[in-house]
């Protein structure tokens, strides 16, 4: 927490209402191991009332949401964990590779997916909040990303994540909060479809 303290309190209060359970490691590339999307391997984010207990599931408020990202390029500048091998770090959008000026929205995107860092990745140091290491079991992490990946028939439009052909399930999570609670700061999802829509309609006089 001393790092990314709100990024902290979202994955713990994740674990505590069993939002990773049943969830699975669905890749790796070059740098990490993902994990954090449903059993099809499709991205499944969180919904309020997975962090917020006034929120009830099901209900018209318990839409997705997201949270600032918690690392230098951001403007937080308490955050010096580096991303060495082991360490877990929030998946993102970066909404920037398609129009210029949506830095921020990219940078405040995260939900639930996270990664586990396989190598020293210095790039990542920055521009990802990273928010805790795997202290035991790296092995596993090891055997894990090493699992046989699907062969794209068409290389040429092969994903940028090496999907599983059989994905590691997560079958239970569990947290020690030692009886604190935690209450996670949360803002709406940026809607970068409805936004480019309004934008060329507008640019086109739509």
């Amino acid at each position: 927490p001393e790092y990314a303290p709100n990024t902290v309190k979202n994955i713990i209060k994740l674990v505590e209402n069993g939002y990773y359970d049943g969830k699975v490691f669905y890749g790796t590339d070059e740098a990490s191991l993902y994990f954090g999307r449903n059993a099809e391997g499709s991205v499944e984010n969180a919904t309020l009332s997975k962090v917020d207990s006034t929120v009830v599931q099901g209900t018209e408020t318990d839409k997705e949401y997201e949270i600032n990202g918690e690392f230098v390029a951001n403007g937080f500048e308490a955050n010096k964990l580096r991303h060495e091998k082991g360490v877990l770090s929030m998946c993102r959008m970066d909404y920037s590779q398609y129009m210029s000026g949506l830095t921020t929205q990219g940078y405040n995107s995260a939900n639930a997916q996270v990664c586990i860092v396989l190598n020293d990745e210095s790039s990542f140091n920055g521009i990802y909040a990273g928010f805790g290491k795997v202290i035991e079991g790296l092995d596993a992490v090891e055997y894990i990303a090493n699992l046989d990946k699907v062969v794209p028939e068409n290389p040429e439009e092969a994903a940028t994540i090496d999907a599983f052909v059989d994905y590691p399930v997560i079958k239970d999570a569990s947290v020690q909060t030692f009886g604190i609670e935690y209450d996670v700061e949360t803002h709406e999802p940026f809607d970068y479809y409805n936004y480019m829509y309004e934008y060329y309609s507008s640019y086109y006089g739509g």
